[in-house]
C-alpha cells in the first residue's frame, strides 16, 4: 500500500539535509547569529533519513529474504553509490596525493586507497556519502531487526540506547568511523521501525496533537539557540567526550521532527503529497548529487569563500537542488530502465 505522507517526510528529509549542507559553504564571522541559528534548525537531518530507512524497512517486511533483500539493496543503493563516487574517488586518489590529507594511507596501493575511500564514504569531495557505509551495516543486520517485528517487547531497548546516543555523540567531520556513527544513529533506526509497527496509534497520536507537536519543535529550536553554548551537531574525536558539550539535544530536537513530519504528512496530504512526490522518488539521486555541486560551487567560486546570510544559503540551496533534479530527470531519460541501479531513481 502506498503511504503518501511517508513520500512527503522523506522529500522534506532531502531537503533539510541538502539546505543543512549548504550552511558551510559560507563563512559567518560577522552573523555568527544566523549561522547558529540555521544549524540549530537544519543539521543533524540525518536522523529524519535514519527514522525513515527503519520506518521503511519494518513497513516492507512481510516479504523480508534475507538473500533478496541484499541483492535489492546492492542494486538499488550499492551499486549507484559506487557509480557516483567514481568522480569523488578520481579526484582523491588519482589527481591529488590522498596521503596529505590522510597519512594513515602511506605506503598503500592506489587499489587500497581506492576501496578505503569507499569504505569510509565521506573522506572525498562528495563526504555526505558515509551514509551509505553506515546505513549498509543495517542492511547486513537485518534479520537482527527481523527479531523486532516477531517480539515488540525488544523496542525497550530503545530507552537503553537512545540516553546512549545522547552521550555518545557522532564522530566530526570527515566522518570516517562507520561503526561510531551506526551505533549513534541506531536508535533513530528502531524508533522508525517502531513507529512503523504501532503506526495506527502513531498516526493518529501525530494527527490528533500536530499543532502540540510542532510548537514544542518551535519551542526546542529556540531554547537550543538562545540558552545552548553548542550549535547545530554536537561532535566529539571519541566516544563519550564531552569537551563540546553533555547532552546531544539537537539529535532529541530531529527525533520529535521526525512526529512533527508525519504528522504534516498526514493532515495536509491532499495539498503537498503531490508536489512532494517527485523528490520523494529521486531523494537517494539528490542525496548522492548534492555533495558534487557544493564542491563545483567552490571551485567556481576559486576557494574564496563569502560571508553567509539567509538570502545566500537559500540561493545556494536552490541553485544545488534545481541542478540535482535536472541530473536526476535528464539521467533517467538516458538510462531508462537502468538509471536506479546507476544514479539511484
Amino acid at each position: 500500500m502506498y503511504l503518501p505522507h511517508i513520500d512527503s517526510f522523506r522529500a522534506i528529509a532531502i531537503l533539510v539535509i541538502i539546505a543543512g549542507h549548504c550552511i558551510w559553504a559560507f563563512s559567518w564571522e560577522s552573523s555568527p547569529t544566523t549561522k547558529n541559528s540555521l544549524a540549530d534548525l537544519l543539521e543533524n537531518g540525518t536522523v529524519l533519513f535514519v527514522f525513515i530507512s527503519g520506518y521503511l524497512f519494518q513497513y516492507l517486511s512481510a516479504s523480508y529474504q534475507y538473500r533478496s533483500y541484499l541483492v535489492k539493496k546492492l542494486k538499488n543503493v550499492i551499486l549507484p553509490f559506487m557509480v557516483i563516487s567514481i568522480p569523488a574517488l578520481f579526484y582523491s586518489v588519482l589527481k591529488n596525493d590522498p596521503t596529505l590529507q590522510y597519512p594513515q594511507l602511506t605506503g598503500h596501493s592506489t587499489v587500497y586507497q581506492l576501496l578505503w575511500f569507499l569504505v569510509t564514504g565521506g573522506a572525498h569531495i562528495n563526504y555526505p556519502l558515509w551514509f551509505i557505509p553506515m546505513i549498509s551495516l543495517f542492511f547486513l543486520f537485518a534479520p537482527v531487526f527481523f527479531l523486532f517485528n516477531r517480539h515488540p517487547k525488544l523496542y525497550f531497548i530503545i530507552g537503553l540506547l537512545l540516553p546512549l546516543s545522547l552521550l555518545l555523540h557522532r564522530p566530526p567531520h570527515p566522518n570516517l568511523n562507520t561503526l561510531h556513527l551506526a551505533l549513534y544513529y541506531l536508535p533513530a533506526y528502531l524508533i522508525g521501525m517502531c513507529a512503523c509497527q504501532y503506526r495506527r496509534q502513531v498516526d493518529k497520536f501525530c494527527l490528533r496533537y500536530f499543532y502540540p507537536l510542532l510548537l514544542l519543535f518551535v519551542i526546542a529550536v529556540i531554547c537550543q539557540f538562545n540558552y545552548l553554548s553548542v550549535h547545530g551537531n554536537l561532535t566529539t574525536t571519541s566516544l563519550f567526550s564531552f569537551q563540546s558539550g553533555f547532552i546531544d539535544w539537537l539529535y532529541l530536537q530531529k527525533i520529535l521532527l521526525c512526529f512533527v513530519l508525519l504528522g504534516l504528512g498526514l493532515k495536509f496530504t491532499d495539498s503537498i503529497s503531490t508536489p512532494l512526490a517527485p523528490l520523494a522518488d529521486m531523494s537517494f539521486t539528490l542525496f548522492f548529487l548534492h555533495g558534487y555541486f557544493l564542491f563545483a560551487f567552490k571551485l567556481i567560486c576559486r576557494w574564496e569563500v563569502f560571508e553567509g546570510s539567509i538570502i545566500y544559503v537559500s540561493l545556494l540551496f536552490l541553485g544545488v537542488l534545481a541542478l540535482c533534479v535536472a541530473f536526476a530527470l535528464v539521467g533517467r531519460r538516458l538510462l531508462g530502465r537502468r538509471s536506479r541501479m546507476i544514479i539511484g531513481c
